[in-house]
Parts: C-alpha cells; sequence; structure tokens
C-alpha cells in the first residue's frame, strides 16, 4: 500500500511541474532558486501582461502552485527517507 502511494505521489508531482512548465511558471521558481530577483520581477510581469491580468494576481497564482509543489516534493523526499530508514533498521 505505502509503493503505491508513492508512485501516486511521484505522479501527482511530475503532473504539477509539466502544468508549472506548460503555463511558463516553473522558470520563475528557477529564478528564485538563482536568487535572480530581478529576472524574477520581469518575467512575472510578462506572464501577467501576457495573461490579461494584474502582476498581484499572477503573484498569487505562481505562490499557489508553487507551494503545492513543494508539499509534494518534500512529501516524496520524506517518504523516500522513511523507507531508507525502514530499510536500514531490517
Amino acid at each position: 500500500m505505502e509503493v503505491n502511494k508513492m508512485i501516486i505521489k511521484y505522479q501527482l508531482l511530475q503532473v504539477r511541474r509539466q502544468q508549472l512548465e506548460k503555463n511558463g511558471l516553473l522558470q520563475l521558481s528557477e529564478f528564485l532558486v538563482k536568487n535572480d530577483y530581478k529576472g524574477f520581477d520581469k518575467h512575472l510581469h510578462t506572464w501577467a501582461e501576457k495573461h490579461h491580468m494584474t502582476v498581484t494576481k499572477a503573484a498569487y497564482i505562481f505562490s499557489k502552485f508553487e507551494d503545492d509543489f513543494i508539499d509534494l516534493q518534500s512529501t516524496v523526499m520524506e517518504s523516500k527517507q522513511r523507507k531508507r530508514e525502514k530499510n536500514e533498521r531490517n
């Protein structure tokens, strides 16, 4: 049962990543990872204009996608760690 949950979470993680990439939001994450706040700001403004919305709304949408993505990544990593620890005990 645990393996099935991991597979589903991993697949969901891949789907979420594809959504971020398809929507042009994955690049925003990459700017943050690189601490390139000017690039982030410029891309966010461009993205907002492209989708005919305010920058605030675009930032909110990005934060929701990013939060879900990070939560999924954390869950998958924690599950992998628990599995490793369990295997080490056995």
